[in-house]
Protein backbone atom coordinates (compact mmCIF):
# COMPACT_ATOMS: atom_id res chain seq x y z
CA UNK A 1 0.00 0.00 0.00
CA UNK A 2 1.37 3.26 -0.90
CA UNK A 3 0.84 6.15 1.69
CA UNK A 4 1.84 7.14 5.01
CA UNK A 5 0.38 6.29 8.33
CA UNK A 6 0.95 8.58 11.86
CA UNK A 7 1.04 6.70 14.77
CA UNK A 8 1.89 7.21 18.67
CA UNK A 9 3.95 5.17 21.09
CA UNK A 10 3.37 5.80 24.55
CA UNK A 11 5.69 3.96 27.22
CA UNK A 12 4.56 4.49 31.42
CA UNK A 13 7.38 3.28 33.88
CA UNK A 14 7.43 2.16 37.02
CA UNK A 15 7.95 5.04 38.63
CA UNK A 16 4.75 6.79 36.81
CA UNK A 17 6.67 8.47 34.69
CA UNK A 18 5.04 9.13 30.39
CA UNK A 19 6.89 9.17 27.52
CA UNK A 20 5.63 9.75 24.24
CA UNK A 21 6.52 10.05 20.81
CA UNK A 22 5.00 10.30 17.47
CA UNK A 23 6.34 8.72 14.09
CA UNK A 24 5.12 8.62 10.74
CA UNK A 25 5.89 5.87 8.13
CA UNK A 26 5.73 6.60 4.52
CA UNK A 27 5.70 3.71 1.72
CA UNK A 28 6.49 5.24 -1.92
CA UNK A 29 5.81 3.25 -4.81
CA UNK A 30 7.56 0.70 -6.16
CA UNK A 31 10.51 1.32 -9.22
CA UNK A 32 9.48 0.00 -12.01
CA UNK A 33 12.79 -1.38 -14.03
CA UNK A 34 12.62 -0.50 -17.12
CA UNK A 35 14.96 -2.12 -20.34
CA UNK A 36 15.52 -2.40 -23.94
CA UNK A 37 15.44 -5.26 -25.76
CA UNK A 38 17.60 -5.59 -29.06
CA UNK A 39 17.44 -7.88 -31.95
CA UNK A 40 19.21 -7.49 -35.49
CA UNK A 41 20.10 -10.11 -38.43
CA UNK A 42 23.07 -11.85 -38.13
CA UNK A 43 26.16 -11.22 -40.22
CA UNK A 44 27.62 -14.20 -42.15
CA UNK A 45 31.21 -13.27 -40.98
CA UNK A 46 30.58 -12.15 -37.74
CA UNK A 47 32.00 -13.66 -34.14
CA UNK A 48 30.73 -10.79 -32.46
CA UNK A 49 28.87 -7.84 -32.09
CA UNK A 50 29.60 -4.88 -29.96
CA UNK A 51 26.33 -1.96 -29.12
CA UNK A 52 26.53 1.23 -29.13
CA UNK A 53 23.98 4.04 -27.43
CA UNK A 54 23.29 7.62 -27.28
CA UNK A 55 20.59 10.01 -25.82
CA UNK A 56 21.34 12.29 -29.26
CA UNK A 57 20.20 11.19 -33.14
CA UNK A 58 23.24 10.36 -34.98
CA UNK A 59 25.51 10.42 -32.34
CA UNK A 60 27.93 10.56 -30.59
CA UNK A 61 27.49 6.46 -29.64
CA UNK A 62 28.78 5.14 -26.51
CA UNK A 63 29.94 1.38 -26.24
CA UNK A 64 27.47 -0.30 -24.23
CA UNK A 65 28.31 -4.19 -24.86
CA UNK A 66 31.19 -5.52 -26.29
CA UNK A 67 31.70 -8.70 -28.10
CA UNK A 68 28.22 -9.90 -27.67
CA UNK A 69 28.32 -13.95 -29.29
CA UNK A 70 24.21 -13.46 -30.26
CA UNK A 71 21.96 -11.38 -32.02
CA UNK A 72 20.39 -10.20 -29.26
CA UNK A 73 21.03 -8.18 -25.97
CA UNK A 74 18.81 -6.72 -23.17
CA UNK A 75 19.83 -3.03 -22.00
CA UNK A 76 19.11 -2.93 -18.53
CA UNK A 77 20.78 0.95 -17.74
CA UNK A 78 18.02 2.75 -19.22
CA UNK A 79 16.46 5.66 -17.29
CA UNK A 80 12.46 6.25 -17.69
CA UNK A 81 11.60 9.02 -19.72
CA UNK A 82 14.42 8.86 -22.11
CA UNK A 83 14.70 8.46 -25.45
CA UNK A 84 17.88 6.05 -26.39
CA UNK A 85 19.79 5.87 -30.22
CA UNK A 86 21.29 2.22 -30.82
CA UNK A 87 23.90 0.98 -33.47
CA UNK A 88 25.71 -2.11 -33.44
CA UNK A 89 29.16 -3.01 -34.82
CA UNK A 90 30.18 -6.89 -36.39
CA UNK A 91 33.43 -8.27 -35.83
CA UNK A 92 34.94 -10.44 -38.17
CA UNK A 93 37.64 -11.57 -35.73
CA UNK A 94 40.25 -9.05 -36.75
CA UNK A 95 37.95 -6.13 -37.45
CA UNK A 96 35.26 -4.27 -37.00
CA UNK A 97 32.20 -3.21 -39.35
CA UNK A 98 30.89 0.14 -39.63
CA UNK A 99 27.90 1.09 -37.91
CA UNK A 100 24.41 -0.45 -38.44
CA UNK A 101 21.44 1.77 -39.22
CA UNK A 102 20.02 3.63 -36.45
CA UNK A 103 17.27 2.07 -34.04
CA UNK A 104 15.23 4.60 -31.62
CA UNK A 105 13.84 3.13 -28.27
CA UNK A 106 11.70 5.40 -26.37
CA UNK A 107 11.25 4.43 -22.24
CA UNK A 108 8.25 4.80 -20.76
Amino acid sequence: MVGSSTFSVTVRGCGGHISSRRYTVSIAPAQTAHSVSLKWQSSPTAVSYDLYRSTFSGGPYGLVASAILGTSFVDQSVTAGETYFYVATAWDGTKESGFSNQVIAVVP
